[in-house]
Formats: C-alpha cells, sequence, structure tokens
C-alpha cells in the first residue's frame, strides 16, 4: 500500500509500474483499488477509464467506509474530475455521525467542491479551537490545503497561534503561509 502511494507521489517517472498497478485495481481490496487508481491517474495525467471507473464504484459504494469514500473522492478531484454523486456523498458524511477527523477532511472537500461553505467552513473553524489537538492540527492542514478558499479562516487561523499546543501553531503556521502564497500568487 505504502509503495503504491509512493509511485503516484514518483509521478511520469513511474510509467513501468503501470501494468502492476492496473491490477491493483482488481484485488478485491477497496482501500489498494483506491490507492492504485490514485496513483495511475497522477502518473498517466490524463484520466484512465480504468482507474476513474474503480474510483467512481468506491465514491457510490455506500457500505465503504466513509474515509475511503472520501479518498477516491479526492483522487478525482486531483484528476480534475467531479460530478453530482460525489458532492451528495461528500454532503452525506459531512452530516452524518462519523469520526470529527474524517468530518473534517469531508468538511474541507465540500469547500473544494463549493458546496455547504458557511457550514464546512465554520466546521473547520471551530476545529481549530478543539480540545483535541489532532483535530485543530487536521483542521489547520485542510484550511492550508485550500488556499485561497480559505480566506474567510485567516481570523480563527490567527485566533489559533495563540494556542499552547505547539504542533497546532506549526501547523497554523504553515496554514496561513499556503493561504497567503495561493493569494499573492493569484495576483500580475
Amino acid at each position: 500500500m505504502i509503495a503504491v502511494r509512493a509511485l503516484g507521489k514518483i509521478g511520469a517517472a513511474a510509467q513501468p509500474a503501470l501494468p502492476n498497478l492496473k491490477e491493483f485495481l482488481n484485488s478485491g481490496r477497496a482501500e489498494t483499488a483506491v490507492a492504485a487508481a490514485a496513483a495511475i491517474l497522477r502518473i498517466e495525467r490524463t484520466p484512465d477509464q480504468q482507474a476513474v471507473s474503480a474510483l467512481e464504484r468506491e465514491v457510490k459504494n455506500a457500505l465503504a467506509p466513509s474515509y475511503g469514500r472520501l479518498s477516491a473522492i479526492k483522487a478525482l478531484l486531483e484528476a480534475g474530475l467531479s460530478g453530482q454523486v460525489m458532492k451528495e456523498t461528500v454532503e452525506a458524511i459531512f452530516r452524518g455521525p462519523d469520526h470529527p477527523h474524517v468530518k473534517i477532511t469531508a468538511a474541507a472537500l465540500c469547500l473544494r467542491l463549493r458546496e455547504r461553505n458557511d457550514e464546512a467552513m465554520q466546521f473547520l473553524t471551530n476545529a481549530l479551537a478543539s480540545s483535541e489537538a489532532v483535530a485543530g492540527d487536521l483542521a489547520a492542514q485542510a484550511l492550508g490545503n485550500l488556499g485561497e478558499l480559505a480566506l474567510p479562516a485567516v481570523p480563527a487561523l490567527s485566533q489559533a497561534l495563540q494556542n499552547r499546543e505547539p504542533r497546532l501553531r506549526i501547523a497554523v503556521r504553515r496554514a496561513l503561509w499556503r493561504i497567503n502564497s495561493a493569494t499573492t500568487s493569484q495576483k500580475p
């Protein structure tokens, strides 16, 4: 599994591994199929229909764990693909009874899909002040990954810099830097 993800990070140089990755699409293990499909899309840089189909199957699989479905949605978004089923799935997970860490990922994806903006942003900014340091850290990372979309969260991020937890402060600084970089790089 780690090797499959690593191949995706290598990108085009991992072309020789594509036949092996395509075998993993039908491995019977959803987590492995999602990781292989995401890697294939990163390596090929064009939507491979077999990989896209594997990801779409996982998104539609209501019996699959929420985090696996969110991972499939992330991979499809990275490939520039989006659709109503993805939006509905993310919305359902965000509103569902999942663990707060899963809901943080769903909230960030809601914002990337331009869905439930106010509610999702409020959820992420509230997580920054959570008594659970990991939740705050994950929320800061999610906000930083959103770049310019996270501009409304800057006041809450600035407030989180006062937190006693060093790990959270580091994540918040990184998020603010990424948001700032995204907004300044888009100006002429």
